[in-house]
């Protein structure tokens, strides 16, 4: 992957969240419940919920579900995107003490986190939708799925929100690629890398772990349409799509300091193993005391150089992956419970 382009600006969404008096997260959930509130308010205002109350088939309420969910991914997304970027305006300032750069550099590095290229961010949001449009061919083969005519007020209301879906996921998808790239890069700065130390890089790890808990949550809300027959494939599709981007954000960003790690450690090794000899050769010609320790310290040295692990995380930040990947099979139990709830509340 190569560097991403000068930023140009942040996006408006993000802005807003700068501004907000709640925290990002805080300000989503409302918006989420606020925006159902008002699209189940016009379907009630309008007569459409006695109307589909009244139908005996029980997928009557399926498309304002498949709304609501839509709704709930509408408002994440750009949160997500706005907790990205400030992860990797955070680790980046936590790392500027360990790189080569004057001052203006560091405040370059340190701003340029959560601003993007607005044509890169219009492509993504395209592709997305181009995704969304598609997306039904997964359900209903039928070219008639495609004709307004036969669209009723909640089929239209599934199918818009499912685009909106396709546009915030594509620029979400890029805002993580993009961090990632930029972090990678970064390690190639480093002044150096001690193998005795690692700990200074965890700011690498710790973005990683950011990328792919907050792509987990999207998968996890796309679970919920497990519920919905028919849905399966395009679950399937879209998990597996969010899975390689969680994997992807957790080592993209250290794919950078991983070859830097590599590199020391492999320089070592030669000057360990070049010591070595002309210890081993001084040992055999004199049998010294002081020339058979200095054999045994390199060889000591040289099992822990070969033990320093290349990747700078642990088992600890395998173990936070492997419960990431819990959340969505956790949702995906949950969803029949949600079904029943909101069919509930709908009757």
């Amino acid at each position: 992957m190569t560097s991403a382009p000068i930023p140009v600006e942040r996006p408006w969404v993000q802005r807003l969240y700068d501004r907000s008096p709640v925290p990002p997260w805080a300000a989503a959930l409302g918006a989420a419940f606020l925006a159902s509130v008002i699209f189940l308010g016009a379907f009630w205002i309008s007569g459409r919920l006695a109307l589909l109350a009244a139908q005996p088939i029980e997928s009557a309420f399926r498309d304002l579900r498949i709304s609501l969910v839509c709704i709930v991914l509408i408002a994440y997304l750009p949160a997500a995107s706005w907790y990205v970027a400030r992860g990797a305006r955070r680790n980046t300032v936590a790392l500027l003490p360990l790189i080569e750069a004057d001052a203006n550099e560091r405040r370059r590095l340190a701003e340029r986190a959560g601003h993007y290229s607005p044509r890169r961010m219009r492509s993504a949001g395209l592709i997305g939708l181009a995704i969304a449009v598609l997306a039904p061919l997964f359900v209903d083969r039928s070219l008639m799925t495609y004709d307004p005519r036969v669209w009723s007020p909640e089929m239209l209301g599934s199918r818009a929100t499912s685009w909106l879906v396709g546009w915030w996921g594509g620029q979400f998808v890029v805002t993580v690629l993009t961090e990632s790239s930029r972090l990678s890069e970064l390690a190639s700065r480093l002044r150096e890398v001690d193998l005795f130390d690692l700990q200074p890089l965890t700011p690498f790890t710790r973005q990683g772990l950011i990328h792919a808990l907050l792509a987990i949550g999207s998968l996890s809300i796309f679970t919920l349409f497990l519920v919905e027959g028919g849905f399966g494939p395009i679950v399937v599709m879209l998990g597996a799509a969010d899975a390689v981007l969680a994997g992807l954000g957790l080592l993209l960003p250290l794919r950078g300091v991983h070859r830097k790690i590599r590199a020391a450690k492999q320089e070592r090794l030669a000057l360990c193993r070049t010591e070595l000899r002309r210890a081993h050769d001084a040992m055999a010609a004199s049998a010294d005391e002081d020339a058979m320790r200095r054999v045994a310290d390199l060889l000591t040295y040289r099992r822990y150089l070969e033990r320093v692990r290349e990747w700078p995380f642990d088992v600890s930040t395998l173990v936070r992956f492997a419960i990431y990947l819990l959340i969505p099979l956790l949702s995906w139990a949950g969803g029949a419970l949600v079904e029943r709830g909101v069919d509930r509340l709908l009757d």
